[in-house]
């Protein structure tokens, strides 16, 4: 038997706004003042390039059983809500039981990492835990490191829900058991100390020489590592030269292998391409922009194979998502009064979880019970103090993300690590 849902597909709907110039009508989820006609003029250059997500998010199974199970209507939100929290908690799967854990020293056993599970009770509560023998821990550490993770403020927006995460608690039960646009392309060379900086320079004003830039709507030639004062190696004196390229055609990134090749011999002293060209061949990528869209004008319905289709009402009962909260602290601490102090990173107490939702970064922190940053960059900070947690999300730090990004950490994995190490 086969069962699907249509009705979401509003590319038509998108269009025929577009074609009358009122794009507006679709603001960006979050950012305002942006809409996808922006979008589509910059770089898409193709009436036929967007496309549209449908009703999905990655916890829907985990809501719809419990839904089916304890019989919750639509206007049930507290049980959704809570289901919504554990089907996020669940749905990276080892997310929850150490996978990328930054306090991953403290669990005995990483190989072969068991996936969680999720008990979804009636009261909107749920236990994470895991199959017994399974390589893993499952704590309130680990739960929350998975729990703050693509957190996009206080309000964690689900499709027919809303949950508020500002009063959220966790505690130990039992021993593991815890209550849209073109294509891209990118190269990277390497380079040795000594000055790196006029190496980089170099290598940039040689290959923009030969490119015409104006067929590109992104380039990026950036280093990444640092040389460690007096090496004892060539390895610890390495540094890689990314190069990330696009477009919205193939034929220009074809043009740039050649570029890059003849730069291999007129480069900088000890200039070296990778031995992989692989990652030249042009690849499409994505560009996600989120809108708002009424629920009231979609015509969904669900199939059954063999049977009439059945007709899905919209949320009876909805609210404007009026954006994320966002504050400063609320009873601050006079650092004087806090005796000696030394430095040290901040890692040492301090746990961190990152997490990436399209162009947007967020990194939660908490206590152990820059350079690259631009004044563009627009930072919310909320708290959960029953988790003693504070988490920061950074809007456009990752440009616009997922695949639409030249900086090498576009999903911002290292963000937290980033945090700490300071």
């Amino acid at each position: 038997m086969v069962a699907w849902a249509d009705g979401d597909n509003v590319i038509a709907e998108f269009q025929v706004t577009q074609k009358a110039g009122a794009a507006e009508q679709f603001p960006h989820l979050e950012i305002d003042g942006q809409d996808p006609s922006a979008v589509e003029n910059r770089e898409c250059r193709s009436p036929n390039t967007v496309d549209i997500c449908g009703r999905c998010c990655d916890a829907s199974p985990v809501i719809d059983l419990a839904s089916w199970w304890h019989g919750w209507s639509d206007m049930d939100y507290d049980q959704l809500a809570g289901s919504v929290i554990a089907g996020h908690l669940t749905e990276c799967g080892p997310y929850t039981t150490e996978g990328k854990y930054c306090g991953f020293k403290s669990i005995p056993s990483l190989v072969r990492v068991g996936y969680p599970k999720a008990e979804v009770y009636d009261d909107s509560s749920s236990v994470i835990t895991i199959h017994p023998g399974s390589n893993r821990a499952v704590t309130v550490d680990t739960v929350k490191a998975q729990l703050v993770y693509e957190m996009q403020g206080p309000k964690y927006l689900n499709l027919d829900v809303v949950a508020h995460l500002d009063d959220i608690r966790i505690k130990e039960d039992a021993t593991y058991r815890v209550l849209f646009g073109g294509y891209q392309a990118e190269m990277c060379t390497f380079a040795v100390e000594l000055h790196i900086k006029e190496k980089v320079e170099l290598q940039r004003k040689q290959i923009l020489n030969c490119l015409d830039q104006s067929r590109f709507s992104t380039i990026a030639i950036d280093a990444y590592r640092s040389v460690p004062k007096h090496p004892k190696s060539q390895k610890k004196t390495t540094v890689r030269i990314g190069h990330f390229v696009q477009e919205p055609s193939k034929e220009a990134i074809g043009h740039l292998t050649g570029v890059i090749m003849f730069c291999n011999m007129q480069g900088y002293g000890g200039f070296r391409p990778n031995m992989s060209l692989c990652t030249l061949a042009p690849k499409p990528y994505i560009r996600y922009f989120p809108v708002r869209f009424q629920q009231s004008a979609l015509k969904v319905q669900a199939h059954v194979e063999g049977q009439p289709p059945n007709e899905v009402e919209p949320v009876p009962k909805h609210a404007l998502f009026a954006g994320q909260s966002s504050h400063e602290t609320t009873d601050p601490a006079d650092l004087q009064s806090l005796g000696p102090t030394r430095r040290a990173p901040l890692g040492s107490i301090i746990l961190a979880q990152p997490g990436d939702m399209g162009g947007t970064a967020s990194v939660a922190l908490w206590k152990l019970l820059g350079d690259g940053y631009q004044p563009e960059y627009h930072v919310k900070c909320f708290a959960l103090p029953h988790l003693h947690a504070v988490d920061f999300v950074t809007y456009g730090i990752l440009q616009e993300g997922v695949s639409n990004s030249s900086i090498i950490d576009g999903f911002a994995k290292w963000f937290g690590e980033f945090v700490r190490v300071r």
